[in-house]
C-alpha cells in the first residue's frame, strides 16, 4: 500500500514508519520537524529510498498538504501530527497553538483527503479525552482537561460525524518504549532512562500503588497495521488502545531486576497523587487485535540504547576536538 504519514518523524511516528516499511509499505512522511527529527526514519529505511520520501510540511499549509496528497495517490492517510505533551498546552498561546494544529489541521487533512478520494483516513486522539476514571471505555464521559485534549476531542466529533470517506479513530493510552524518536514526557520513560543513565528516580509515595494504562510503542505501530488490513471492521469507529495497567511499584520492580543498583528517592508529598486513570481496550481487541506488549524488553532496549549512545559520543567529541 502507498500510505501517507503525518508527523512521520515523531516519537510515535518513527516506530510506525520503520514498522510499515518492514511490512513492504511504502510511505509519504510529512512533518514540520518542531520535535521529530528526520535521523528517526532511517535506523532500517537507510537503503529503501524507493520506499520512503520524507517532506517538511507543516500540517497547516494545506495547500502543500494538497500538492503532495495529489503527487503521492496515497491508499491510506495515518495522522499523527500533534502538539504534544498535553499539560503544558495549558497556556494562552499553546491554546490557539493546538487549535491551528490539532483542531483545524486534523479537520482540513481530513477534508482535503476525503476531496481526493482517498480510501482510508485513521486519525490518532487521546484517552486523555476522559480525564479520569477506571476501566474507562469508548462510551464513557468525556472531561478532557488540557487544549491538547480538548482539541482534539473537537477535532475527532467533526471526523467521525461526517460521511464520505472511512474513517477510524484510534485512542492511544500512555504511549511508552524505546523508538528512534523516543521521548520523557511520560513517567516510564523518563524513569527507564533514569535508571539506564544510573539517575535516582524522584517517586511520590501516595502514587505507590495507584493503576494506570499504558500502550507499548510496538502494539500503537500493529495497531495502525491492524487498521489497514481490517478497513470494513473499523470504518466509522473509535477504539481505545491499551496494552497493560501498571502502578508505579510494579514498575519500579521491573526496573530493580535489569538495573539491581536502581536508586530511589521517595518523597512524601500530600499535594500529589496520581489519579486512578485506567482504560478498556475490550472494543478494539474483540475485533481481532491482540495486544503483545512486553515492558522488560522495552527496559533492555533503552539499556543498550544508551550504552551504545554513550560510545558514540565519546566517539564524536573525540574526533571533533582533534
Amino acid at each position: 500500500m502507498n500510505i501517507f504519514i503525518t508527523g512521520g518523524a515523531g516519537y510515535i511516528g518513527s516506530a510506525l514508519v520503520n514498522y510499515l516499511i518492514k511490512k513492504e509499505h511504502r510511505i509519504t512522511v510529512v512533518d514540520n520537524f518542531y520535535k521529530g527529527r528526520a535521523e528517526n526514519l532511517f535506523p532500517n529505511a537507510i537503503n529503501l529510498k524507493d520506499k520512503l520520501s520524507l517532506h517538511k510540511v507543516d500540517i497547516r499549509d494545506s495547500e502543500k498538504i494538497k500538492e503532495l496528497l495529489i503527487k503521492e495517490k496515497p491508499d491510506a492517510v495515518i495522522h499523527c501530527a500533534a502538539i504534544v505533551d498535553a499539560f503544558t498546552t495549558n497556556s494562552p498561546d499553546k491554546e490557539i497553538l493546538c487549535r491551528e494544529v490539532i483542531r483545524d489541521g486534523t479537520i482540513n487533512l481530513w477534508k482535503i483527503s476525503r476531496e481526493l478520494g482517498v480510501k482510508q483516513f485513521v486519525n490518532t486522539s487521546t484517552v486523555s479525552l476522559y480525564s479520569n476514571g477506571k476501566d474507562l471505555t469508548e462510551d464513557s464521559k468525556k472531561e478532557p482537561l488540557s487544549n491538547y485534549a480538548k482539541m482534539k476531542w473537537e477535532a475527532e466529533e467533526f471526523i467521525m460525524k461526517h460521511p464520505g470517506m472511512k474513517t477510524t479513530s484510534l485512542r492511544p493510552a500512555t504511549v511508552v518504549g524505546y523508538a528512534p524518536g523516543i521521548r520523557y514526557e511520560t513517567v516510564i520513560n523518563l524513569f527507564m532512562m533514569y535508571a539506564a543513565t544510573g539517575q535516582t528516580l524522584p517517586v511520590f509515595q501516595k502514587a505507590l500503588d495507584n493503576e494506570k494504562t499504558f500502550l507499548d510503542i510496538l502494539d500503537i505501530c500493529r495497531a495502525y497495521g491492524f487498521c489497514l488490513k481490517n478497513l470494513d471492521k473499523v470504518a466509522g469507529k473509535s477504539f481505545n488502545v491499551v496494552s497493560y495497567n501498571i502502578t508505579m511499584r510494579e514498575f519500579i520492580n521491573k526496573l530493580k531486576k535489569h538495573f539491581p543498583n536502581l536508586k530511589i528517592n521517595l518523597i512524601d508529598n500530600a499535594n500529589v497523587s496520581q489519579q486512578v486513570y485506567t482504560v478498556s481496550g475490550e472494543k478494539f481487541n474483540s475485533l481481532g487485535f491482540v495486544p503483545k506488549p512486553n515492558l522488560d524488553k522495552q527496559i533492555d532496549l533503552m539499556k543498550k540504547y544508551f550504552d551504545r549512545q554513550s560510545e558514540v559520543n565519546k566517539n564524536l567529541l573525540r574526533d571533533s576536538l582533534g
